[in-house]
């Protein structure tokens, strides 16, 4: 039987999966236009008075009803343990039990059982929404057909079968010393082992991760479910998980008004559940609601120039590698230069890029979220600390509590060794302090949400100084996140293919080599004294001996921008100098932006330079 507490935190799973979701979703070009415009916020202030609305009239609320709701509504989310796909998730019925304790809400706002019941039924009646179960079912779907369609690689794969490793390399025969060869296969896990380890969630991670070499595309390939969009995922959000939580901080409101206390059993155990615990919930459900909140806020879609999802135009990306090995001979040093050209794809990526940051609504203020997500995030501190406070002051039997105030005494004590930790370390007596007691980290947690507030310490021997306002970002909102960005112009066609190389060096010491058939043998027939194949590659006497190899590994690629200065020149940042220090680097190659404080959330960096002092510390 699952304890009470795993299965307070396991209530939020199902609205925090669909909150990881997020940005890997591509999104189609024709979402209305009206969708995208700036709307009132989503959430106003909760009144505990504001009763549930979806009730049945015809029920009768006693206390025996609501005994008998809550049995009912222990044994279904008891029954979840051992769902075994999503459909037995989605199949199972909390939206009557849900009616039927909202019922009872709307004709006993003060009953602790019927009011608890609500809040635990109303968030797994979430598994009602069309949209979650669309948007599940196509992702198991898709990664059946995965696993499926990669089945001839043993389970040993996540998204494309061929990457480069620039480290492989093949021995000289005769000796310990070694020339590059073709680029390594490497495999990893098989998408499915993600999911099962990290659940969807972790799959989005990967999708994301990954998205710019994805799957090499062959005849047949699955693709990735085209409506699932951010605009999707986002008006799913709105529509069908934050009006739950917001019925579930109105329960939350109606029972902390009073002190209430409810002796219950549930999952095998009997335990009191007080006002403490309420309130601790509280904070928990506001958190998630503020992250959901945030997510909801700016337009986040991909769009491509055609209309089609970017996972379905990265399908068409061919899987064979454009690269080759060409060997020179030049004086007597070997030349081994393996070139990738990744034009193919990435000039597919680079018109998606561009095209995205050309569009007006692109990360702009879709929903004005703001005030009410800041709100929520400085009620968390404070629910904490009133939880804390609530539990330390309870004089009954702690044997049955929830939370025993035992555990948060204990508690007290654990972080005033943290505290004593930190100052030994090296860190001030005043930060420590902030550590010191968990509503002293409370406290710390509200001023850094509503002040500035400067971190000045010595760490490792680095005297690292930041004045950051967090407040900034909810008091002053950015209405397009692009004028965060840096400095750019995006690339032209004379300009947008470029090249990029890595050097090293080895000893030579022989006269031969090893090469592939389609490799480039780029050596005067003068200079070689016999070739010939055996084993399948080519193997290659030259009359003299070389006493160097220079390797040098090359790439060909689209960028979609340049990053520029305030005059327009562009930065060499895809073209870094590594012949020079570090420092140098950073002066040459740290970004220019219109605001180094961006947007107040770092007020004292107020100039490129304020940044590249800072950073520099680290370097020297």
């Amino acid at each position: 039987m699952p304890s009470s507490k795993h299965f307070l935190s396991s209530v939020f799973l199902l609205t925090l999966s669909v909150f990881l979701f997020n940005s890997c979703f591509p999104t189609k070009s024709d979402e209305s236009a009206e969708e995208q415009q700036p709307t009132d916020p989503l959430v106003e202030d909760v009144d505990p008075n504001d009763l549930p609305e979806d009730i049945d009239p015809n029920l009768v609320v006693n206390e025996g009803s609501i005994d008998s709701l809550f049995d009912l509504l222990t044994k279904r989310v008891e029954s979840l343990e051992d769902a075994e796909t999503p459909d037995d998730v989605f199949n199972t019925d909390f939206i009557s039990i849900r009616n039927g304790f909202a019922t009872a809400v709307s004709r006993q706002p003060e009953n602790a059982k019927a009011n608890v019941g609500f809040i635990v039924s109303s968030i797994c009646a979430v598994n009602t929404s069309a949209n979650i179960k669309k948007a599940i079912d196509s992702i198991q779907a898709y990664i059946e057909a995965v696993d499926n369609y990669y089945d001839s690689y043993n389970n040993e794969w996540i998204l494309y079968k061929k990457r480069s490793n620039a480290n492989a390399k093949r021995k000289l025969p005769g000796n310990n010393q070694q020339i590059p060869l073709k680029k390594a296969e490497i495999k990893k896990p098989l998408i499915s082992n993600v999911f099962n380890r990290k659940g969807i969630e972790g799959v989005g991670v990967v999708l994301l991760a990954e998205s710019p070499k994805i799957i090499a595309a062959q005849s047949e390939k699955p693709s990735f479910p085209s409506f699932l969009t951010v605009s999707f995922i986002q008006k799913t959000v709105e529509e069908d998980i934050i009006p739950r939580l917001n019925d579930v901080i109105s329960a939350c409101n109606r029972l902390t008004q009073n002190e209430m206390s409810l002796v219950m059993t549930a999952f095998g155990e009997t335990f009191e559940l007080d006002k403490g615990d309420i309130l601790l919930f509280e904070a928990g459900i506001r958190l998630v609601r503020a992250g959901l909140g945030l997510f909801t806020t700016y337009n986040m879609d991909i769009q491509t120039t055609d209309g089609s999802s970017i996972i379905n135009l990265l399908d068409d990306v061919d899987d064979e590698d454009a690269d080759k090995y060409i060997y020179r001979l030049q004086n007597d040093t070997l030349i081994c230069l393996w070139v990738f050209n990744e034009e193919k794809y990435t000039s597919k990526i680079t018109d998606v890029v561009q095209h995205n940051l050309k569009r007006p609504d692109f990360l702009k203020i879709r929903r004005a979220n703001h005030e009410w997500v800041y709100n929520d995030l400085k009620m968390v501190p404070q629910l904490i600390k009133a939880s804390i406070q609530s539990m330390k002051a309870e004089t009954d039997q702690q044997d049955d509590d929830l939370i025993p105030a035992g555990e948060i005494f204990n508690l007290d004590a654990d972080m005033a060794d943290i505290s004593m930790e930190m100052v030994e370390e090296g860190l001030s007596p005043s930060l420590a302090a902030k550590f010191s007691s968990p509503e002293a980290l409370m406290d710390f947690v509200i001023e850094l949400l509503t002040k500035e507030y400067t971190f000045s310490e010595t760490i490792d021997g680095y005297d690292i100084t930041m004045t950051v306002d967090l407040s900034k970002w909810f008091t002053n909102p950015v209405s397009d996140l692009k004028t965060l960005f840096p400095k750019y112009r995006l690339s032209q066609a004379h300009d947008r293919l470029i090249s990029y190389s890595d050097k090293r060096y080895g000893n030579g010491g022989v006269n031969y080599f090893w090469a592939d058939p389609e490799d480039i043998i780029d050596i005067p027939e003068s200079m070689i004294a016999s070739k010939y194949l055996t084993s399948g590659q080519y193997y290659v006497t030259l009359k003299e001996n070389f006493s160097v190899i220079l390797w040098i590994d090359s790439a060909i690629t689209c960028v979609p921008f340049y990053l520029i200065d305030d005059s327009g020149k562009d930065l060499p940042i895809w073209n870094i100098n590594y012949d020079m220090d570090y420092i140098q680097i950073l002066r040459e190659c740290f970004p220019y932006f219109n605001d180094y404080t961006f947007n107040g959330f770092f007020p004292r960096m107020t100039t490129r330079n304020s940044w590249i002092d800072f950073l520099s510390q680290f370097y020297e």
